[in-house]
């Protein structure tokens, strides 16, 4: 006694499941990366005007999106690289900033800024040559809450503040920019679904 199957159509039906994992991957790559350009750019908007005021631009350049393509499933990365900018997952989430080697915070102030609110030098910097932004000569005040500057003329001005911690705000910009651009997200991936949909159906 022998049992025969008859298989005859399932190359085909193989062949049918290999071509539309293809076209589903194809089209979702695509897909995923519009969204992440979407993504990267609100989010470099969010930071630039809506959240945060621009001073070097090294968070908005930081700002990066990555598609990867698996044999199982894709992906887009979307977020900040934070060896470009070290502060960016703080900016987002918030908390507090301490000092790791020595007492105090170096908090530059007005003399000590550019037009953009960018630190002309750092506190080591000024101490060592205060010349470099006009001044004579430095000193700590006596309390320890500023670094001072002597001008030529024998002004005093604070240039920088000294403080024990410091905390920032969240500004949930990632989030905030994930909820602007859902409905864009959405609108991809169906219009992702129908074009495989749609090559499947000229192909048959």
């Amino acid at each position: 006694m022998e049992l025969k199957l008859s298989l005859d159509g399932s190359h085909a039906l193989i062949k049918k499941l290999e071509d539309a994992t293809m076209l589903a991957n194809k089209a979702l790559l695509r897909a995923l990366r519009r969204i992440g350009l979407r993504l990267q750019r609100t989010m470099m908007g969010k930071v630039s005007d809506d959240l945060l005021k621009v001073r070097t631009g090294n968070l908005r350049r930081a700002i990066f999106y990555r598609v990867e393509g698996r044999e199982q499933e894709s992906l887009v990365r979307v977020g900040v690289d934070l060896t470009k900018a070290i502060y960016g997952r703080i900016q987002n989430v918030g908390g507090e900033i301490r000092p790791v080697r020595s007492k105090f915070l170096t908090i530059p102030l007005g003399p000590n800024l550019t037009g953009s609110g960018v630190m002309r030098v750092s506190a080591r910097e000024f101490i060592a040559n205060p010349s470099s932004i006009g001044f004579v000569r430095s000193f700590v005040t006596r309390n320890k809450t500023a670094i001072m500057g002597v001008l030529p003329s024998g002004q005093v001005q604070p240039v920088f503040a000294l403080v024990r911690s410091v905390r920032i705000r969240p500004t949930g910009y990632i989030e905030r920019s994930l909820a602007d651009d859902l409905l864009f997200i959405e609108h991809e991936l169906d219009e992702a679904a129908a074009e495989v949909a749609k090559d499947l159906t000229s192909a048959e």
